[in-house]
Formats: C-alpha cells, sequence, structure tokens
C-alpha cells in the first residue's frame, strides 16, 4: 500500500507508558497505519488524520465542574 494511503495518526496521552504501549499495538498495521507523533503532554504540531487522546481526568480536556 502506498505511504499516501496510510492513515496518519498522532498519540497524545499524560503517561509516556501509554503513548507506547498504544504505538507498539499499532506497530503490526505499519502498512496501513502511520503513527507521526507520540506526544506526552504535548501538542499536535503534525498534519495527521486523526488524534488518539485520553480524555478521562485530564485536566486540559475536562469541563468546567
Amino acid at each position: 500500500m502506498p505511504a499516501s494511503s496510510q492513515v496518519r495518526i498522532a498519540i497524545n496521552d499524560d503517561y509516556e507508558l501509554v503513548v507506547a504501549g498504544v504505538a507498539a499495538l499499532l506497530s503490526p498495521y505499519a502498512d496501513r497505519v502511520d503513527v507521526v507523533e507520540l506526544d506526552s503532554n504535548e501538542p499536535t504540531i503534525s498534519a495527521v488524520d486523526i488524534i488518539l487522546c485520553a480524555t478521562f481526568s485530564s485536566a486540559r480536556f475536562a469541563s468546567n465542574r
């Protein structure tokens, strides 16, 4: 599959272990998924199709309570 038909993904989570784990889970699909950013508490700066992030108990995504 040509690289241009790959889905470009950024993984962003508060915990580096989660970021690395999700990247490892996606590695067998490297022919279809291009993980272009691995971020822990940093903004995504690359052009991507999907950003995978956790919102549970995350201060930057939490709504006013």
